[in-house]
């Protein structure tokens, strides 16, 4: 069952299929925005910009952007969806969020998809979209955060059908599956210090979603109850080295991902550092192989707890350190210039955020 708040619901609701059993009541959330709130944010959004930052420096100044357009956007929005933003790290049932029309995607304003590279920072509407999504996520306590080592250190990553990259195992591929994973840093990232090298947070702009390429969510719970005990024991014990994602450029030797856990825990809930693949298995225990080659299997037979077809306009945050995530293959749109196209910020809580 989905928790909609439907305030605003002017629009079809988003698509979202339930298939696990584990699939328990609120745990996607569903705000929609009218399009004349929308169209009132934007506009406001699009003079804060022009007023106080200058071009070219969107992401040196994301945390004073992220505060001030929170604020632009709470103004805008029914109290219910403030509550629920602001509440929604709080909230234990939450793993999903969607915020259904608060984008702007109409064509006539988007560039196109840039499957053949973007610049360092967009002007225009990505611009405001950008500041946006920064306003959505400081509402909910994040912080945006990036890492040196994958797409030059840019808080915001174009999760699009890159040219010359189809068959890349990442965000930037389109021609193979992801396999279930949650999404890893490859080195040090600013905004925090977690060693876990998990971001908190997945928080992403739907701009362009025609292939209806679908995110699959995979509830932690839903695996942990299959494991036998044994497998779980030896998961928790800090024996795994994790491979650097491929749209990383990190050496694996980089220390903090040697000694990993793979089941781990946050904050009383049991969280799994993993990417189907990228687990360095050389170096292994023959226990702590068994063990991983038992937790695949049972992986492997596992169907998603929900289904996402994010639609143009959405804003999608997922707590990945309550579940696995992975996206089927899929056919590019032609031309490509108006192709799937996501934008893409990690988040971390503070820990003082999280404990206050």
């Amino acid at each position: 069952m989905k928790q909609t708040n439907t305030h605003d619901a002017n629009h079809q609701a988003p698509n979202v299929e339930w298939v696990g059993a584990e699939a328990s009541s609120g745990a996607v959330t569903i705000l929609d925005v009218a399009d004349a709130r929308r169209d009132r944010i934007h506009f406001e959004v699009a003079a804060y910009l022009a007023e106080n930052v200058p071009a070219g420096t969107v992401e040196g100044r994301l945390n004073q952007i992220g505060d001030d357009v929170s604020e632009i956007i709470a103004d805008h929005l029914p109290l219910g969806n403030r509550l629920t933003l602001k509440g929604f790290d709080d909230n234990d049932h939450g793993l999903a969020l969607i915020v259904d029309n608060i984008f702007d995607v109409r064509e006539g304003r988007l560039p196109d998809t840039p499957v053949a590279g973007a610049p360092d920072e967009y002007s225009g509407v990505i611009r405001a979209n950008d500041a946006v999504l920064a306003g959505l996520t400081h509402m909910m306590g994040q912080t945006i955060t990036a890492t040196g080592g994958e797409n030059g250190g840019h808080a915001f990553r174009n999760v699009v059908p890159a040219i010359g990259q189809e068959n890349q195992l990442s965000s930037q591929g389109s021609d193979v599956t992801f396999g279930w994973h949650s999404d890893q840093f490859g080195g040090p990232m600013s905004g925090a210090s977690l060693g876990s090298l998990v971001p908190d947070y997945l928080n992403f702009a739907v701009l362009r979603n025609r292939e209806k390429a679908a995110t699959k969510l995979l509830f932690n719970e839903q695996v942990l109850a299959e494991l036998p005990g044994w497998v779980s024991q030896s998961l928790e014990q800090p024996d795994f080295v994790l491979g650097v994602p491929v749209s990383n450029s990190y050496s694996v030797d980089t220390a903090e991902r040697r000694n990993m856990r793979i089941i781990d825990d946050d904050c009383g809930y049991a969280f799994i550092r993993y990417d189907q693949q990228g687990m360095m298995k050389d170096e292994l225990s023959p226990m702590s192989l068994k063990a991983l080659g038992a937790f695949e299997s049972v992986l492997s037979l596992q169907q998603p707890s929900v289904i996402i077809n994010s639609r143009p306009g959405q804003f999608l945050a997922i707590k990945q350190r309550r579940m696995l995530h992975r996206r089927d293959a899929f056919k590019p749109r032609q031309p490509l210039m108006g192709a799937r196209w996501l934008r893409r910020a990690y988040g971390v809580i503070c820990e003082e955020t999280r404990d206050a």
